[in-house]
């Protein structure tokens, strides 16, 4: 009876040590999983804040500046003389790396404990060629320049080099820790970095993308920008029309791009009462192309302006205009683009009609009672010798005879479709409507019906030039 009590209070002392031990346990495993969940959620809130910088980059500078406080931060090294250096390059179209390929590096050296790095992109010369015979992070580190954090910022090689080959399907790369401090990296440390760096590698290879995009971007707002102002000197560069009383003048223009290959331009010599009017065609529609139809207009202008009045023959001042506009064209271009050009210099009390054609698409000829019909009048291309030798033809027209003048883009442009503006449905279209006062608004039409929206992929421009013949007191006057 006596024992019984010492033994029950034996069994309660041991399951009250138990339990204790139980309870230590259990609460040192507690106080264990609450750091790591600790640890764990800094480590995903610095993830996410890296994810919330990336977002905001809009450079190579603040990407990798985030990029290399969040992992000195990750492993405790902001303390301590460290460097990091982000190394990449594009994936070439059929995904094979190249020992040429152009590596991009920055370095982050911060040899000062306590004090902000500097960034630095490493520019280095490839004169030592990599061997490609090593593992792939043996091959990252080995990489032209990837030791250049080393010189100027450190006197020290480092104690310990952590390196974590990185593969964003698009750019392949490495992120290279170095720590100069007598203790190196720990198993534990490298585990969290290359963690730490898998868990950025998406966001990186999205930031990175959006960078070259955002780059892109402002060099086609910046050539847009330019295209515009292009755009708008060409117009200002297209004569209006004159206001002469027996003459009829409409011109229609559609560039295949922001800026275009076309010029038409008119010009009435009133001392001669003679009209002139020029369209050209320069190969391309591209910037270089709108610059040379500007030295052409320029051309046009400076003769009509200078010499048109000089000449008492008509053809002699249209072959003189032709010459210039070559010889200009000869040495402003150097052989690298050409220029057809067709000059036509209509008497308006006479209605004599001259031309000159410089490789340029055969104007059509409309009447009254016939259909259109192509003058044949041909020349040598604008651009191609000094030397060319320009011929007029001479037309008379009748009361009520125009010409259409026009660039090869009206009947090779297609739309999306693939159809054509066809030269039956051309032709028929000014013999069906030749009594019509709107004549060109209707067939200017008939090109937005033909094309639509759909981008051309040449410049089309069109002019048309009628004329009627003068009343006893208009001719008396002149």
């Amino acid at each position: 009876v006596r024992v019984m009590p010492l033994g029950m209070l034996a069994f309660y002392l041991a399951l009250a040590t138990m339990q204790g031990q139980f309870f230590a346990n259990l609460f040192r495993t507690a106080k264990i999983n609450a750091q790591n969940e600790l640890i764990a959620r800094q480590r995903l809130q610095r993830v996410l804040n890296c994810t919330y910088v990336f977002a905001q980059s809009r450079d190579y500078k603040s990407l990798f500046l985030a990029v290399a406080d969040n992992i000195s931060k990750e492993l405790h090294i902001q303390d301590e003389p460290h460097s990091v250096d982000f190394l990449f390059s594009r994936v070439m179209e059929e995904g094979a790396h190249h020992p040429d390929e152009k590596i991009t590096h920055f370095t982050y050296a911060a040899p000062i404990p306590g004090m902000p790095g500097r960034l630095s992109e490493v520019v280095s010369a490839q004169e030592n060629s990599t061997d490609f015979s090593l593992n792939e992070e043996d091959k990252l580190t080995s990489l032209p320049g990837v030791l250049s954090a080393q010189t100027g910022e450190y006197s020290a090689v480092p104690t310990s080099t952590l390196t974590v080959p990185i593969d964003f399907g698009f750019f392949y790369g490495a992120v290279v820790v170095r720590r100069y401090a007598q203790v190196g990296f720990s198993a534990f440390e490298k585990d969290l970095y290359i963690e730490f760096v898998n868990s950025i590698a998406a966001s990186l290879a999205v930031t990175l993308k959006n960078i070259d995009y955002l780059s892109e971007v402002k060099k086609k707002v910046a050539m847009d920008s330019q295209l515009d102002a292009a755009r708008a000197q060409q117009n200002a560069l297209l004569a209006q029309a004159p206001e002469v009383e027996n003459l009829a003048y409409s011109a229609f223009s559609r560039s295949a791009g922001k800026t275009g290959g076309d010029w038409h331009g008119c010009y009435f010599d009133k001392s001669h009462r003679r009209l002139f009017v020029t369209v050209g065609d320069v190969t391309g529609h591209d910037f270089a192309s709108s610059i040379l139809t500007g030295v052409a207009a320029g051309a046009v202008r400076a003769w009509e302006v200078n010499d048109s009045r000089k000449f008492n023959s008509a053809e002699d001042a249209l072959v003189e205009l032709a010459d210039v506009v070559n010889r200009v064209i000869c040495s402003s271009s150097q052989g690298l683009k050409f220029m057809t050009m067709i000059f036509v210099c209509l008497e308006i009390d006479t209605g004599v009609c001259h031309l000159v054609n410089a490789g340029h698409a055969h104007p059509f000829y409309l009447t009254s009672d016939q259909k259109p019909a192509s003058i044949a009048v041909s020349g040598h291309i604008l651009g191609q010798s000094v030397n060319s030798v320009y011929k007029p033809e001479k037309l008379q027209l009748r009361d009520g005879d125009a010409l259409v003048l026009f660039t090869d883009g009206l009947f090779e442009n297609e739309n999306s479709s693939g159809e054509k503006l066809q030269r039956r449905k051309f032709i028929n279209y000014w013999k069906d409507h030749n009594e019509k006062e709107d004549l060109f608004e209707g067939f200017v039409k008939l090109l937005d019906e033909t094309w639509g929206d759909f981008e051309l992929e040449d410049d089309v421009t069109v002019v048309t030039v009628g004329w009627k013949r003068p009343n006893a007191s208009t001719a008396s006057v002149a």
